[in-house]
């Protein structure tokens, strides 16, 4: 019989006190320098109008201002559209969301070599950086005291799950996936004078948080192990290697393109073609030996294509990663595989789920959804738990320092060096021993990392760190931070 979940009153009070405390945080503040901010500004605007020259200098431009004449738009999605797909006669596969013409997106365009495609997306790449991003900074910036702030919406009623978004600007999302502009964007974020960041980051928190609510011995095994890695076990089956030649990068393209992929619903097809995509120029670790060659030892020498139906052509990399895919969900995680099952059918007998953590979810909603957003928003929901506790800690120690935001799983706190250590003490107990005495379901507890910057350098100089014996945090790398940015102070 379906019914009405409804969200717990400790649910509702946890919302309320981590609305509070949210509003503490934009209250506070980041600290923007103005100077650089301008001056990148200035530079991108100018990276703009060269990448829009070169597009117009293009040989293939002729066909592109034949067709449009003095309407002619460099930026313009249709009409690159229409030129490379039509005047020049390339096939595409992918159309807009409305699907009444080609589709531009860079997953359209991006195995199409000319310049002109080739500038088309960098042009795209620097008017988001420009328009939504620095000038996005630019225009919530104000002045307190000498110094410019900008002081983003944490917003708790935007999102499904009870998950946060931000605004104004949105600092939670910042170019991950782009290194060179999250480096740009992160330079304009700068602490207080005196003082640095700190930030300390659930470790693997949605995994973990799997893991607590589908209780698969082998993830639960995997996420109490430390020297466990199930990302580096994945990619060497992936690339037909043992688990020591896995490299860095190799690991790294297993986890995001494989493993998170599938958790949160892909299926092989996506995933092989994205890791085809990503191994071209990737080698065996500590050798010369390509993972191309490697495969081709193997017998698999071609991405293939994916079957309208049954299973992919043998000797192919989709029959390939399709039988990781089954080791993974059969063999490996059959336990939760199984609480898929499970949930989803509980969620269509009833029409709702409720979290762990108090919070319920009732409507329409699709299989991906109804499996991830228990994942999703408990995992968050230990910072938001966190987060009043944290912020009525540094005002009861009478510290100086301050939360300043938070991205989903992790805490930024803008500190005097004197309290850098005392600041994660105060977090790890908050997030790693108080939370767990509170929610006693987390079979598997939460674990932070930290990083930090320098005093007075910027965001984008985040550096990880280690804890001591003695209770202290240093550089993980600690000769590398000697190099970089001279002698590391304990306490200032």
């Amino acid at each position: 019989m379906r019914h009405v979940h409804t969200t717990t009153p400790a649910a509702n009070q946890m919302l309320l006190e981590g609305a509070l405390a949210l509003s503490e945080i934009e209250q506070t503040g980041w600290r923007i320098d103005k100077g650089y901010l301008d001056a990148t500004i200035l530079e991108v605007e100018n990276r703009i109008k060269e990448v829009d020259q070169s597009i117009r200098n293009d040989p293939s431009f002729v066909k592109w201002r034949s067709r449009y004449g003095t309407n002619a738009n460099v930026a313009s999605a249709n009409q690159i559209a229409k030129l490379v797909f039509g005047d020049l006669g390339y096939v595409c596969s992918v159309r807009t969301d409305r699907g009444d013409r080609e589709s531009a997106s860079k997953k359209a365009m991006e195995d199409i070599d000319l310049p002109i495609v080739k500038n088309y997306l960098l042009g795209n790449k620097l008017r988001k950086l420009h328009g939504t991003y620095l000038m996005g900074i630019r225009r919530e910036m104000v002045e307190h005291h000498g110094i410019w702030l900008v002081h983003p919406n944490f917003n708790l009623n935007t999102v499904v799950t009870f998950r946060s978004s931000a605004n104004a600007p949105n600092v939670q999302n910042m170019y991950k996936r782009e290194p060179e502009y999250a480096n740009t964007l992160r330079r304009c974020f700068i602490p207080r004078p005196g003082q640095q960041f700190v930030e300390t980051d659930l470790a693997s928190a949605e995994v973990k948080m799997a893991a607590n609510y589908t209780l698969d011995p082998v993830a639960i095994k995997e996420c109490l192990d430390p020297k466990a890695d199930p990302h580096k076990d994945t990619a060497a089956k992936l690339f037909c290697m043992t688990r020591e030649e896995v490299s860095k990068m190799a690991r790294f393209h297993a986890k995001n393109s494989f493993v998170f992929a599938q958790f949160y619903g892909d299926y092989y097809v996506n995933c092989a073609k994205n890791l085809w995509s990503a191994i071209q120029d990737l080698t065996v670790n500590d050798s010369e030996e390509t993972i191309l060659q490697r495969l081709a030892k193997n017998g698999i020498t071609e991405l293939g294509e994916a079957p309208e139906e049954g299973e992919p052509r043998q000797g192919t990399y989709m029959a390939q990663v399709r039988k990781v895919e089954k080791w993974y969900w059969e063999k490996k995680y059959k336990v939760h595989t199984q609480w898929k099952r499970d949930w989803y059918a509980n969620y269509k007998n009833d029409g709702g789920i409720m979290m762990k953590t108090g919070f319920a979810i009732n409507g329409s909603y699709s299989k991906n959804d109804i499996i991830n957003y228990p994942i999703q928003g408990s995992s968050f929901h230990q910072l938001l738990w966190s987060l009043p506790r944290i912020n009525a800690a540094f005002r009861k120690f009478k510290m100086k320092s301050r939360v300043i935001g938070e991205v989903h799983d992790s805490v930024d706190v803008d500190a005097p060096p004197s309290e850098r250590d005392d600041v994660i003490e105060v977090i790890k107990q908050i997030m790693t021993k108080d939370l767990v005495k509170a929610w006693p379901w987390l079979v598997v507890p939460p674990v932070i990392e930290a990083e930090c910057c320098p005093v007075d350098r910027p965001f984008a100089d985040l550096v990880g760190l280690k804890e001591e014996l003695d209770g202290s945090w240093v550089p993980a790398d600690l000769a590398k931070w000697k190099v970089k940015f001279g002698n590391w102070v304990l306490k200032s």
